[in-house]
C-alpha cells in the first residue's frame, strides 16, 4: 500500500471512529513520511490523548518537531 493510500484508509475510518488508535498511529506515520509534520503532531497529539503509554506517538511527534526545526 502506498502511503496516499494510507492516508486515506485511515482517514475514512477516523471519521467513522475518531478514538481509532492503530488509524491515528499508522495515518501520522505516513503524514511523517510524506512531510506533512504539522498533521503527523496534530494525530499525535490526539493519540497521546487516548493513549499516554504509546511510545510510538511520542516518537513520531518527535520526528515531526525536529523536522520543523
Amino acid at each position: 500500500m502506498d502511503v496516499d493510500n494510507l492516508i486515506s484508509v485511515c482517514t475514512k475510518k477516523l471519521q467513522d471512529d475518531p478514538s481509532h488508535k492503530k488509524a491515528l498511529f499508522i495515518r501520522s506515520s505516513s503524514f511523517l513520511k510524506k512531510g506533512r509534520f504539522a498533521e503527523a503532531i496534530q494525530d499525535c497529539n490526539q493519540l497521546m490523548k487516548l493513549d499516554p503509554n504509546n511510545a510510538g506517538a511520542y516518537y513520531i511527534r518527535g520526528c515531526s518537531f525536529e523536522k520543523l526545526g
